[in-house]
């Protein structure tokens, strides 16, 4: 069974609300929230940043790393690095193990789709190309301290969509493990 966008971006809302985390949408800029945010046990997301589709990528992505920050010694050198005051000067090592941890949040976000709608070879490949996209926004803004507009960033991913090949390996998702309904961690993660 097919579902279109509005579809997944309800079908998630329910898995999630099943987890205990809550989707907030509001309209429009608000307390520095461009496009996402994830703080606590709590989704907050800016319809006008992105269509259902993206924002359905962007949920997923929240999600990733509200699990990986249940480890958080893990990734806390990665997180702590970009969150200094930007441009940074950073290694190419660096560049790639923040990447693998990107990936990473998006294998658990690929996870929690496939839990909540069946994942068409469509929707995997614009997975794919929405993970890169974003990779490259942020890692040019802390680079170079330019933070490109959400224009910039959905042309950006337009273009991604139509130019990028088939991806011969999507990204794989990564199993959740189970955690208590009424278990909430302290993160937040905003996007931007």
């Amino acid at each position: 069974m097919k579902l279109n966008n509005k579809e997944m971006l309800n079908c998630i809302i329910a898995v999630l609300k099943n987890k205990n985390i809550e989707v907030h949408f509001i309209q429009s800029v608000k307390d520095d929230i461009e496009i996402g945010e994830l703080k606590n046990g709590r989704i907050t997301l800016n319809t006008d940043s992105r269509d259902d589709l993206s924002l359905v990528f962007t949920i997923a992505h929240l999600f990733g790393h509200y699990i990986q920050f249940r480890n958080y010694s893990k990734y806390k050198h990665l997180v702590e690095t970009v969150e200094q005051t930007v441009p940074l000067q950073l290694s190419e090592n660096f560049k790639q193990d923040f990447f693998n941890y990107e990936k990473e949040a998006y294998g658990i976000g690929k996870s929690l789709m496939n839990d909540s709608f069946p994942v068409t070879e469509d929707i995997d490949q614009k997975y794919q190309s929405f993970m890169i996209t974003d990779f490259e926004h942020f890692w040019h803004y802390i680079t170079t301290g330019h933070r490109a507009g959400l224009k910039e960033f959905n042309k950006l991913l337009n273009i991604n969509y139509a130019n990028h090949p088939k991806f011969e390996n999507p990204i794989n998702p990564i199993l959740v493990p189970d955690y208590s309904k009424e278990e909430t961690i302290t993160a937040r993660v905003t996007i931007f």
